[in-house]
This record gives C-alpha cells, sequence and structure tokens, in this order.
C-alpha cells in the first residue's frame, strides 16, 4: 500500500477517535445511570412504601407536565404552599428530612418536564416511608438515587480531560491526512513506457 494511503487512513482513524471518544465518556456513564436509576413514580399526596438497597443520597422529583397511568398532567411548576415532605424508617422510626437548595435542576425528555425538589441523605438501607401530605390537587412525584458529587466532580474532570486530550489527536490527524496528499501528489508513479535498448 502507498505510503500517502497508509497516513490518509491513519489520519481519518485519529479523527473519527477524537470526535467519538468526548461523546462516549459523556454519553455512556449517563445511560449507564438512567438504566440503573430504580425511579418509583408515584401520585400524591400519599404515602408510598420505598426500598433503599444501598445508603446514599436519593432524590424527590416534581414531574409538573407527565403522563402517568394514562392521564395527563400539566401543572406549575412551583409546587404550592403548606406541601410536607417525610421520609421515615420502618426499622427504628428515624425520620430523615429532605435538603432542598434554592437552585433545582429542570429536565424534558420528549416533552415531559420534571424539577428537583430535594435530596434525602439516607445513612441505612432498608425499607423507608415516603410522605408528601397537604392540601393540593393530585400531582406526580419520581423517588430514584441521585447524581452524587463526588461522581458528578469525577463524571467532570474525566469529560474535560478527554476534550482537551481530543484537541492534539484532531491535530495530529489533519497533518497525517496532508502529508498523505502531498506523498500521493509528489511520488512519481514508475514509467509503463520501456526504455530503447542500447545496441550492442
Amino acid at each position: 500500500m502507498h505510503r500517502g494511503i497508509k497516513k490518509i487512513i491513519w489520519g481519518c482513524v485519529l479523527f473519527m477517535a477524537a470526535i467519538i471518544l468526548p461523546m462516549a465518556v459523556i454519553l455512556i456513564p449517563a445511560l449507564l445511570y438512567n438504566s440503573n436509576s430504580n425511579s418509583t413514580v408515584f401520585r400524591a399526596p400519599g404515602t408510598i412504601e420505598v426500598n433503599v438497597e444501598k445508603a446514599g443520597t436519593y432524590s424527590l422529583e416534581n414531574k409538573y407536565c407527565t403522563v402517568y397511568e394514562g392521564k395527563s398532567y400539566s401543572l406549575p411548576k412551583e409546587l404550592p404552599n403548606g406541601i410536607v415532605f417525610s421520609l421515615k424508617s420502618e426499622a427504628d422510626g428515624e425520620v430523615i428530612p429532605i435538603q432542598t437548595s434554592s437552585i433545582s435542576t429542570n429536565s424534558e425528555v420528549n416533552g415531559q418536564k420534571q424539577t428537583s425538589v430535594g435530596n434525602f441523605e439516607v445513612k441505612k438501607p432498608g425499607k423507608y416511608l415516603l410522605s408528601i401530605s397537604g392540601n393540593f390537587e393530585e400531582r406526580i412525584f419520581s423517588w430514584e438515587r441521585a447524581f452524587s458529587g463526588a461522581g458528578f466532580a469525577w463524571f467532570f474532570f474525566l469529560s474535560a480531560g478527554i476534550s482537551i486530550l481530543s484537541i492534539p489527536i484532531m491535530i495530529t490527524a489533519f497533518v497525517l491526512t496532508i502529508i498523505g496528499i502531498v506523498n500521493l501528489c509528489t511520488d512519481k508513479r514508475p514509467s509503463d513506457t520501456t526504455p530503447p535498448s542500447t545496441p550492442a
């Protein structure tokens, strides 16, 4: 194979790697997290039982624009006044307070919208009673394991590192491709004409 073609092929491979690697680093962890989040969707006001298999941070989401069990819900994003959240251990009766933040995260998938309400720091596995009470119109909430701060930091630095690494890879790919094209243009093919024979 011509050396110029080899350089062009390697340039294309490196260029594709520089594009695919950052995308894979972002998409694969997100897909794995979503597949293992074990989200529990329920109506409120009311009480449900949740099974905590691992200690950690669990989030409560307000699904204010969604479809649940064939019924459409389109409500204001803001929660009504007087709403009360409670998480209680069935084993020892410990009540875990919800930790709210002035900054909430919002997401939208296929026209369904939700916003974060707060987090519960659960220190012991077991069964818990999650209660949402108050005088308000029926709403939909979800309970799921939260993406921890340490996990987010690891994900952020890994994504940044791969993105920075992709820059020299892309430059190398560009240079190799240019060199390969130049080699193809400058190298002379062997002549097909037979040189005249020299008389003896």
